[in-house]
Order: structure tokens, then sequence, then C-alpha cells
């Protein structure tokens, strides 16, 4: 205990020098860029770039800054000692919220995304291994797993994992955190959780819980950690949070500037959906609240109906049959056309009208390749070059009516039916049309990544 004392005395001891040294920092670069606005301002524009240089290395103070001084209350909640297996180095780690640095090169904190820490909340005690970023696993044999409790910049106590559950101090540290995994989890993270942080950006991840399980901060923490260890290959525009409601949404994205994350777009999910159904979408459309008198929309038998009917579409546009030609013969087996439309079925029928046409205009190059079928080459490139076509002329909105009217007739709800299709003939919608967009007709479009 007394160790670890020391040790905190030193670390909040080195937190101050930083303080002071980036205190002294900031204000000698605020004075450098004022001056250097004034100078830019009154016409000397050669200074702009020094002057762009000169915020963000304000910038970059300020948030160095704040680190630091976070820190003086809770610098670090985790240790861990152990010895990398194939240099046979030893290392003792503490990890915090916030990574502490003195200079360029001595790590006082380490930052909670940085690699090693994966080993705080996913290895046992014993033999494991951790990975850095793109690099081969790195095996580990960990000593010390501690874990402690520390506020206003004292040490209450610690424990060590593996630690009997009856333990006093590990009962008193576990009470006193119960509300922090839906606050700040950072020192409460699971094994489970970590993984799902951690988890590689470039593949897609859906995660399921119960109401109160720690989803979106998990997510919250997520973004975090990309942009910590991916930060050249991922931008914080280039996130999008979608939430039910303003209220919620704002909820959700207070604590983001504590995770050290800044300027991610945020949108409720009817905004997302109009955004997502393209500019022209929402110069000729309404959108309106939903009407609790329209209540079959919600239902799943609506959902599978319409689902239906799409697929029935798909069906009737995109022949299935064998294409042939009195001059060439097969052009394309239907068994051929039936497997891309089962490997493809996210492709909406636009998309999928294209990527057959090129398929059947590779065809007849190969079929009619020699010198002496140059004319009969040309002439049915000409008539088949656009055999797979979906009406460019019917919107979306129009194949949504006529769905409206068909589901209409099968159903025992007329009077729910016809407000629904009055509103949308007049080109008023609610979260539930705008989630029905038919993607099966129309690819999707959306500026920027998602």
């Amino acid at each position: 205990m007394n160790r670890e004392e020391q040790h905190l005395i030193e670390c909040l001891r080195k937190i101050k020098t930083n303080i002071h040294r980036l205190e002294i920092q900031l204000q000698a670069a605020e004075n450098e860029s004022q001056e250097l606005f004034r100078a830019v301002r009154s016409g000397d524009t050669e200074l702009y770039s020094q002057l762009m240089v000169s915020i963000n290395m304000k910038n970059h103070y300020e948030k160095s800054l704040h680190k630091n001084r976070t820190a003086l209350d809770k610098p670090y909640f985790g240790r861990i000692d152990y010895k990398e297996l194939d240099s046979g180095q030893n290392e003792k780690l503490y990890i915090g919220k916030n990574g502490i640095t003195m200079g360029d090169h001595e790590v006082t904190v380490v930052d909670w995304r940085a690699p090693a820490a994966t080993i705080y909340y996913e290895n046992p005690m014993g033999k494991g291994s951790y990975q850095a970023i793109d690099e081969a696993p790195i095996p580990i044999d960990l000593h010390l797993k501690r874990t402690f409790d520390i506020g206003e910049g004292k040490l209450l106590g610690y424990y060590d994992s593996d630690v009997a559950a009856n333990d006093e101090l590990l009962v008193k540290y576990l009470s006193q955190n119960k509300e922090a995994v839906l606050g700040d989890i950072i020192s409460t993270i699971q094994k489970e959780q970590n993984e799902i942080i951690r988890e590689t950006p470039y593949a897609d991840i859906l995660v399921q819980g119960v109401a109160g399980s720690g989803k979106t901060t998990v997510a919250m923490h997520r973004i975090s950690y990309i942009l910590y260890n991916y930060g050249k290959h991922f931008a914080p525009e280039e996130f999008c949070i979608i939430a039910a409601s303003d209220m919620l949404l704002r909820y959700i994205t207070s604590g983001l500037p504590e995770l050290d994350v800044e300027n991610v777009r945020q949108m409720t999910m009817v905004h997302f959906l109009i955004q997502l159904l393209s500019n022209e979408w929402k110069k000729n459309y309404e959108y309106i609240e939903p009407d609790p008198g329209e209540c079959c929309k919600s239902h799943i038998s609506f959902i599978k109906a319409l689902d239906k009917y799409l697929g029935d579409i798909r069906i009737k546009v995109i022949p299935h049959q064998d294409i042939t030609d009195t001059d060439a013969g097969i052009l394309m087996y239907g068994s051929d056309i039936r497997e891309i439309l089962d490997r493809n079925p996210e492709k909406s029928v636009s998309a999928l009208c294209s990527f057959l046409n090129e398929r059947l205009i590779s065809r007849i190059r190969m079929l009619l390749s020699e010198e002496d079928q140059k004319d009969l080459k040309t002439a049915m490139l000409k008539k088949h070059k656009k055999f797979f076509t979906w009406k460019k002329n019917t919107k979306a909105v129009q194949v949504y009516i006529d769905f409206l009217f068909s589901y209409a007739e099968e159903q025992s709800c007329p009077t729910c039916m016809d407000s629904i299709i009055a509103h949308v003939q007049k080109g008023r919608f609610d979260v539930y049309d705008l989630a029905r967009h038919d993607a099966y007709l129309y690819p999707p479009s959306f500026p920027g990544k998602m």
C-alpha cells in the first residue's frame, strides 16, 4: 500500500509539472495566434498558413491540458505487470482514462485504448497475448493485474484479480462503482464489452442486449477506440450516431468529449432516412408525425407483405429463362440468372439490371470473338446492351402507392389504409413510410461514408 501511495504521489507530481508547462505553452500559443490573426486581417495573407498551424497547436495544448487536469482526480485505475516472452522484457504499466506522458517519450499512464491495455481487460493471470494494430500477437506472461480505488487524488484501496469475492476491499470497490458502468465504463469494461470495442473497424457488428445493458455506452467507446488507433484511416466526420429523438441523441453524445471524440455527425432516425433518400426527396415530399390510427404499418405482416410485393417485381422485371438468339444460340442460361439473384439479395433491381447487362455483353463478346463475326457482334451488342431494363421513370413512391392499394384489397382495415393512401398520394410520409423505401428497386444514396 505504501509503495502504491508513493507511486501515486510521484504520478501526480508529474501531472502537475505537465499542467504548469502546458499552461505556459498555451498562453504563448494564444498570444501568437492573436498576433498572426491581426497581421492576416490587416492584409498580410502570406501568414495565413502559419496562423492555421498556430491555432492547431493551441487546440493541441488545450486538449492536453484538459486531460492532465482531469487526471489529477484519478490518474489511473489499473496496473498490469507482465513479461514479453519473445524479448524477455518485463513491463509494469498503469492504465488510465487518458494517456499521460512526460515529454515525447516517457509514458506515465497508458491510455485505455492502447493495444497493451487489452491485457487488463481480457487476459487471465499467466500466459496469454495481446496484439498491436496490424501486427502479429505478442506472447506474454501476466504476473499482476491490479485495480485501484482512487478519488480526489488519494488512494483509497486496491485489489488484485483472482482475489476471493468476499474480500472486504473488493466488495467495497464494486459497491461504490455500480453506477460507473452507465456513465464511465472505462475502468469496469468486461471482457465481452472489450472485444466489441476493439473489434476491427473493417467488419460489420450487430450488438443485441436488453435496455440498460450498456450497448450505447460500448458503441461510444468503440468510436473513441477506432479514432485513437486508426486515426490515419478514419475521420470523426465519417461517423454518424443515429437515435430515435433529439433528446436521446443529446444524452448519448454528451459524454463524447470526455472520450476525446469530437465532430461526429448526429441524426435522428427521421433525418437519417430522409437524407438516405437523397436531397430530391426532401424537395418534393413532406414528413409528418405517425398517426396512431394508422397502426397497421408497424405490424410485421405489413413488412412481410411489402417484401413479397417487391420480390414479385424482381421476378417480373428480370426474366429467369434462358436468353437465346437465332444467330448465336444461348447467350445466358436461366440457371445463371437465378444464381446471380440468389447471391445478391441486397442489390436493387436497378443495380441487378446493370450487372446482368454487363454479364450479357461480356458473353456476347466471348461468343462472337472471331474476325468474321465482327458485324454480327456489333449488331448483337446494340440489340442486347439494355436487355435487362427497369423503368427509370417509375418512381419508388408510385410503387409504394401501388402496394398500398394491393395491401388494402387483401386486408380487413380499409379505413386505416384509406387514410394512409391519402397521405402518401399527397406526398406526406411518416417514419414508417420512410423506413419502407424500396431498396429492392432503387439503390439508396448517401453523401459521405457511413
